[in-house]
């Protein structure tokens, strides 16, 4: 009934941020996005290139390809369109989410989420 989709929206102050985005795209090339992705938040003061290759190879990634990966920059442009787009429908931080087009913005408490969620399949029908 519902779908989740991630965007990046590294802030412009926090400088290993666009970093950290593209090593969470490159685990995602090998299967690894959320595992990844919950590795960082777990050790948010260390995203250092060495810590973020550390990461990698703690998941028992492909640490070779991830390596070449995180350092190619090719994920950079996509992660621009990602704030750029952020940027345009509002959002000024992190976290925050969208349902339907709303703009949830900062930490939100699951009964927050359900309760929106909620209201929005009641509207579209899909309840139930």
């Amino acid at each position: 009934k519902i779908r989740v989709t991630h965007r990046d929206f590294p802030l412009q102050f926090h400088s290993k941020a666009i970093k950290a985005a593209e090593a969470v795209r490159c685990a995602r090339e090998q299967g690894q996005f959320w595992s990844y992705y919950e590795k960082l938040f777990k050790n948010q003061k260390a995203l250092d290139v060495d810590s973020l290759k550390k990461y990698a190879g703690d998941l028992k990634l492909d640490t070779g390809a991830f390596n070449t990966c995180l350092e190619s920059g090719k994920y950079i442009p996509a992660i621009q369109q990602d704030q750029e787009e952020g940027a345009r429908a509002g959002v000024l931080g992190v976290p925050a989410f969208f349902i339907n087009g709303r703009l949830m913005p900062g930490a939100i408490s699951a009964e927050d989420f359900q309760k929106v969620i909620d209201e929005e399949l009641e509207m579209t029908g899909a309840k139930n």
